[in-house]
Order: C-alpha cells, then sequence, then structure tokens
C-alpha cells in the first residue's frame, strides 16, 4: 500500500512524513485487507510519533494473534523456529503487549473508563506464562510508582484477589 510511495520517498532521498492518524488508516486499511504485519508496522509507525488509543489496541490485538501463531509454531514437529528463537519472539511479544496494555491502562484512567476486558484478557496471557510476580515486578521497574499503583489497582490486584492463580483464557 502505502510502501511503494515510501520507497519512491527514499529514492529521492525525501523524508516520508505522515501524521498519526494517516498511519492509523494506512494500518486499518491493510488489516482489512488481510495484511496483518503490515497493519502492525503502520500502527507502530504511527505510535512511535504520538499515542493513539486505536493503534495501541489494534497492535494489541495483532501481538496476542502473533503471540498466538507463534506458540503454536512451537508445538508443531515441524516447526521453522528453533526453540531459543521462538523463546525470544515470545518474550518480545510478552514485553510489547505488557507495555500497550499498560499506556491503555492509563489512557482508560485518564478518560473515566473504568474497565476493560480486553486488557485483563491480553495481561492474562503474559500473567500464564511469566507469572504474576515476575509481572509487577517489570512494571514496577518500567514505569513510576504512579503508574505501577495504577495497574495494580487496576488489573493486578485482579489477578492475585479473583483467579486463583489460574489464568485461562
Amino acid at each position: 500500500l502505502w510502501q511503494t510511495e515510501q520507497l519512491y520517498f527514499e529514492a529521492q532521498y525525501s523524508k516520508y512524513n505522515k501524521l498519526t492518524f494517516e498511519w492509523e488508516l494506512f494500518g486499518l486499511c491493510a488489516r482489512r485487507l488481510g495484511h496483518y504485519p503490515e497493519a502492525a508496522r503502520a500502527f507502530q509507525t504511527g505510535l512511535s510519533q504520538r499515542f493513539s488509543a486505536e493503534c495501541s489496541r489494534r497492535l494489541l490485538e495483532y501481538c496476542i494473534r502473533e503471540r498466538h501463531n507463534v506458540r503454536l509454531q512451537a508445538s508443531s514437529p515441524n516447526s521453522e523456529m528453533s526453540s531459543s528463537q521462538i523463546i525470544t519472539r515470545v518474550n518480545e511479544l510478552d514485553s510489547t503487549i505488557t507495555d500497550l496494555v499498560v499506556k491503555l491502562c492509563c489512557w482508560n484512567h485518564r478518560w473515566y473508563i473504568e474497565f476493560s476486558i480486553v486488557l485483563i484478557d491480553s495481561l492474562s496471557e503474559v500473567v500464564q506464562d511469566m507469572g504474576l510476580t515476575k509481572m509487577s515486578n517489570e512494571i514496577s521497574s518500567k514505569y513510576p510508582e504512579s503508574v505501577y499503583l495504577l495497574m495494580k489497582d487496576n488489573l493486578l490486584d485482579f489477578f492475585s484477589n479473583y483467579t486463583n492463580k489460574c489464568y485461562d483464557n
């Protein structure tokens, strides 16, 4: 879609500038056409410029789907990836999912949106692998205390109080 235009600009040694909203539209269009990696790239490019809740939500969907596909590849005997590549890819996706969930949780808090099942489902994927303690430690090390407390109050306490350490999806 936009890659040919980007290649043209690069060939002309020109800077390829688009607004976050335009990247969001590129991503939505690519997603609708079934070009998920290109959509994710467009959403990531848009997020690199400015935060967008829509880009974050769509990228979160992609990361969850990609994580599921990598896990399926790991269980198949004819996997193209080695076990270390699979672990590295899952860890990268877990980190991205965690970052997106934290940012969306903060955005929801800012706009008085109290509950999001998407965030709970997404975080449960990561907590299932990492464990709740490691997840809370990673969040507290990456973000300020106020963000950690917000995450703790909104999501992490839910996992510790109501799930009996079973994080099935």
